[in-house]
């Protein structure tokens, strides 16, 4: 009687957070299309027609012509256009298997590049379809089978990093369109700046990053690592090493045992060899001594006065606040309130940024409210 008293009481005290549906995302207002294809089905508001056009159009050429490398597996996608987000973004799901595109491109050109931001992401992302339609195989495809499509992301998440995920779809960027961001300076100062400063970073900080030192993320990573194994073994390569990791042939860090059956090489060997290429490629010559100190950025500074500067400042043990810099030190003015931009405007005396805001009604919509100090 008291452990049935006892169950009672803990099931009544014992709270949990339901999960459910979003509603209210979008206004009734929207006029949605579509345009259907056997390669993807393209759902959009009216008023980015245009864009969409273009989207399906890169997509259906992607399908017919850019297939051999991973293999040629092709699934049917369906692909939701947001116009009314500043969010500059984009990505493939499994459970169900969908696509997304924030279609405002970033106010960042020398990262984004002068590709059209929807070209951008109709390659990118699309490169994601590929690989999740061609990492159904062997165990994968099993857990597929037993549990979903999620079932088979869980498992293509084991079994390739995801370095290879996006550094593969920044070389089909690359290869594919004008620009791409392997063909920009500004994707590698990460690892310029590295190896001008002499830092030789293990492979598990390079790997996973650091909350105290500055590392390139696994879109760079990931784009000399998979370039490279273009390079070096030719366009087949890696469709030879996912094939081998998504059947898990090794069910121990099977990526690594794949790239080692594929090259003839250790995956240790392999990635050194291929930083060590880049890093003579760029020509960096090492600065004398390593400085010990918290990554800052200054940004955006403005000169006021005869002896003053005004910028924003950011590090990885303070928030974003905007600073002012004269004879008698730095002032701090005020923290920056949530922003997706690091840009600020100065004249006459009053000082301009955007924070990001979003409807208090539809989810998706969201603004740039312009702050004045």
């Amino acid at each position: 009687m008291i452990g049935r008293l006892l169950t009672l009481v803990l099931f009544v005290l014992v709270t949990a957070r339901s999960g459910a549906q979003q509603f209210g995302a979008f206004p009734p207002s929207t006029r949605w299309q579509q345009i259907d294809s056997d390669t993807a089905k393209v759902i959009f508001d009216a008023k980015v027609s245009p864009q969409a056009q273009r989207i399906a159009a890169i997509l259906h050429r992607m399908m017919q012509e850019d297939r051999a490398s991973l293999g040629g597996a092709v699934r049917k996608i369906h692909v939701l256009l947001h116009p009314n987000t500043t969010e500059a973004n984009g990505y493939v799901a499994m459970g169900p298997f969908r696509s997304e595109y924030y279609l405002i491109p970033p106010s960042n050109l020398f990262a984004s590049g002068a590709t059209p931001w929807n070209e951008d992401l109709a390659v990118h992302e699309y490169r994601h379809v590929q690989q999740f339609s061609n990492f159904n195989k062997g165990l994968s495809k099993v857990a597929g089978f037993l549990f979903g499509q999620q079932g088979q992301a869980l498992f293509n998440a084991l079994a390739v990093p995801n370095w290879f995920w996006e550094g593969d779809a920044v070389h089909s960027e690359t290869a594919l369109t004008v620009q791409g961001r392997g063909r920009s300076p500004y994707f590698f100062n990460g690892f310029r700046a590295l190896w001008q400063d002499g830092r030789d970073y293990n492979w598990m900080k390079l790997r996973n990053g650091s909350l105290k030192d500055y590392v390139p993320n696994h879109y760079q990573l990931g784009y000399l690592l998979t370039n490279y194994g273009y390079l070096q073994q030719g366009q087949g390569f890696w469709g030879k090493v996912t094939d081998d990791a998504v059947r898990f042939r090794s069910p121990f860090y099977p990526f690594q045992k794949a790239i080692k059956r594929a090259s003839g090489k250790d995956f240790k060997t392999f990635r050194s060899e291929a930083l060590e290429f880049y890093k003579d490629a760029s020509a960096i010559k090492q600065t004398a001594g390593v400085r010990k100190e918290t990554v800052t950025d200054f940004l955006f500074p403005k000169i006021i006065g005869q002896d003053s500067v005004l910028y924003l400042k950011t590090a990885y043990n303070k928030l974003p606040a905007f600073y002012l810099k004269d004879k008698k030190g730095e002032h701090r003015i005020r923290q920056r309130s949530i922003s997706s931009e690091d840009w600020l405007a100065y004249s006459h005396g009053v000082m301009a940024y955007t924070a990001y805001a979003v409807h208090p009604r539809w989810g998706l919509t969201d603004y740039s409210d312009i702050y004045l100090l």
